[in-house]
């Protein structure tokens, strides 16, 4: 919409993101289960401050990454915080098996690929209504959305993951297979093909990646 309004660009589509195109063997991690996780560049659109501040009480959260606002989240972080530095997609893929939740409380975002990673983990995600979020992220079914910049409900949510882990599981399992519904290659080439060869019969992706 934005693109036929301000570019005025007639024609428009959209290919999705998606995940599970290459094997990442998940790192081995001695972090104990059940935190949650964070994983981004540290930047102010990112929303981590906010995630600091909704962080409830005996909850655990790891930081995957690095930034110029490091500094800074790390002087207002209390004890229960960790920050990893920047971490590899091994390693990300390992923290994601250990975690109670995802969490992307940005300001504003694309269509985070560290999502549909989660999701396809099987991690139910906890992340801000912005962008293109919630084309992946659907409330109460594979996640919980929560309005940006809000500490106040985004801690509501994490404690619902934390104490109803039943729950958790079972949103997460939907996410897991939203993914292999939505978000594989395949679904990539297919709406690639739609868009510029007005084709919907699934495709080959290697030949079309030939053309």
């Amino acid at each position: 919409a934005e693109l036929r309004r301000d570019y005025r660009v007639r024609d428009a589509a959209v290919v999705p993101n998606v995940t599970g195109g290459l094997e990442i063997e998940p790192a081995v991690t001695d972090e104990p289960s059940g935190y949650l996780l964070f994983v981004g560049r540290l930047r102010i659109r990112k929303g981590v401050e906010v995630l600091l501040e909704a962080l409830p009480a005996g909850a655990r959260l790891l930081i995957a990454g690095d930034g110029e606002h490091r500094a800074s989240l790390e002087g207002k972080a209390g004890p229960a915080v960790k920050f990893l530095g920047r971490c590899d997609a091994g390693r990300v893929r390992g923290l994601l098996r250990g975690a109670a939740a995802l969490v992307v409380p940005s300001i504003y975002e694309g269509m985070p690929l560290v999502i549909l990673e989660a999701m396809e983990a099987g991690v139910p995600v906890v992340a801000s209504r912005v962008s293109g979020i919630p084309e992946v992220v659907e409330d109460g079914v594979t996640g919980w959305l929560v309005p940006p910049e809000d500490p106040r409900a985004l801690a509501a949510a994490l404690s619902e993951v934390l104490e109803d882990p039943g729950e958790a599981r079972r949103r997460g399992e939907a996410g897991r297979r939203r993914v292999d519904e939505r978000f594989r290659p395949m679904n990539a080439v297919t709406a690639w093909k739609q868009a510029v060869l007005g084709d919907d019969r699934p495709g080959d992706g290697a030949v079309l990646g030939e053309q």
